[in-house]
């Protein structure tokens, strides 16, 4: 508002002319917004790139270190006084593997496979797990909304997004307190008051706590890569950055309200589905029914990966055809007379990589299932079909249980299909 004055004739007299910049606010705040994502995007592709460049020779390791620590324990009597060093020792390859993995989901770089969930299931599941992270001095209360509907999301990542916010909000109430887990679809209030795309339906998982809050310094970084304001060895800095990570994988968004000496609310925003759950795949347990008698054609450049595999493999009674490339497992299809049943190929690998051996196979093979075997790729036809269920992949790290697992599951399922 700008106002002047004036006098004539005796008379005094005011002019008052006014601006709405509102418009203009906006549009800086919004420009405000666009240049602190960037910045955020800016550090986490600068994650993703260095975490690409290490990740695929580690988990190789980490999947070696795994595998010959199983064959050594099918091996050794139960009261070998060297099990429990080997067991410890496959304990720590284990803490590698989820480091591993919360630093490719935070740099945006691991293979997904998101599949359709309700979101009350996701907390209900994990209801037991989180009432022993936070302890008996809090008190959990959990609020699940009627008629939320579904989201489209990878299982494990949600999983770990929610259980890293119960982890901080609990690490915000060293005295005790209240924590409280609410799910609930969004009216179109609530979409504007968290700055939603009002054209969509949406969904939240909140997770509320009665801890520390946070100022508004802290909140302006608290989703940056290794920021954190804990104790040194109290924390990674990752647990939010995850958490953003994921929603953002998702389609989703997050949200944090937080008061100093009031508490938190933090907010995991997802597009609301109305599309039913995917079926869960069930998996006879019993480690002696996942054995088989087909014909496996492996294909792994990492020597430590490729024989432990052939091993766990072999052990259960499969036929396996090992090649170290990608041109090695054409030859050993073209020369073998007989039928392959599975092809388990590594993604990334010198000269004819996992997808395109896979495309040249299938030709040749029409109907052979493939089980992809990665931690890392830039392939981003590859994970469309991986999102879209089109392929089937088993991320590294993994174990010898675990791979036995996938090879039945994918065979039996290219049975069924056929």
């Amino acid at each position: 508002m700008i106002t002047t004055s004036s006098r004539r004739l005796g008379r005094a007299s005011w002019l008052s002319v006014g601006i709405d910049i509102t418009a203009r606010r906006e549009a800086e705040q919004a420009l405000a917004r666009s240049e602190e994502q960037l910045r955020q995007s800016q550090k986490m592709e600068a994650i993703g790139t260095f975490a690409g460049g290490i990740s695929h020779d580690f988990n190789n390791l980490l999947t070696g270190m795994l595998g010959y620590c199983d064959l050594l324990l099918v091996q050794m009597p139960a009261d070998d006084r060297s099990r429990d060093d080997v067991e410890e020792i496959r304990a720590l390859a284990m803490r590698g593997t989820e480091l591993s993995r919360q630093i490719l989901s935070v740099s945006r770089r691991q293979m997904v496979q998101p599949t359709v969930l309700d979101p009350n299931d996701v907390v209900r599941g994990l209801d037991r797990l989180l009432r022993r992270v936070i302890g008996e001095n809090i008190e959990l209360v959990t609020t699940l909304g009627a008629d939320v509907g579904t989201v489209r999301a990878d299982m494990s990542q949600l999983e770990q997004a929610l259980l890293n916010l119960v982890s901080n909000a609990r690490d915000a109430m060293p005295g005790g307190g209240h924590l409280m887990i609410e799910t609930a679809a969004l009216d179109t209030t609530e979409t504007r008051r968290l700055s939603l795309d009002h054209e969509m339906e949406w969904l939240a998982i909140r997770v509320y706590d009665t801890g520390s809050g946070m100022s508004d310094e802290v909140k302006a970084h608290i989703f940056e890569p290794f920021y954190t304001t804990k104790e040194r060895g109290k924390g990674s800095g990752l647990g939010l950055t995850l958490a953003y990570s994921v929603m953002d994988q998702s389609g989703g968004e997050i949200r944090v309200d937080s008061e100093l000496g009031v508490g938190t609310t933090m907010h995991l925003l997802l597009p609301r589905l109305s599309e039913a759950v995917t079926p869960a795949i069930t998996v006879a347990e019993p480690p002696e029914q996942l054995s088989g008698r087909e014909t496996v054609l492996l294909t792994e450049d990492e020597d430590a990966v490729r024989a432990v595999a052939v091993a766990a493999l072999e052990r259960r009674g499969y036929r396996v055809l090992a090649a170290t490339d990608g041109e090695a497992a054409m030859a050993i299809s073209r020369a073998f007379p007989g039928r392959i049943d599975l092809l388990v190929t590594d993604v990334i690998m010198p000269g004819v990589g996992g997808r395109q051996l896979a495309d040249a196979l299938s030709r040749e093979r029409p109907g052979l299932p493939v089980l992809y075997v990665s931690g890392y790729t830039d392939d981003r036809a590859l994970m469309d079909e991986l999102v879209n269920g089109e392929r089937t992949l088993l991320s590294k790290p993994f174990t010898s249980l675990e791979l036995a697992r996938r090879v039945r599951q994918t065979i039996d399922g290219a049975l069924h299909a056929g």
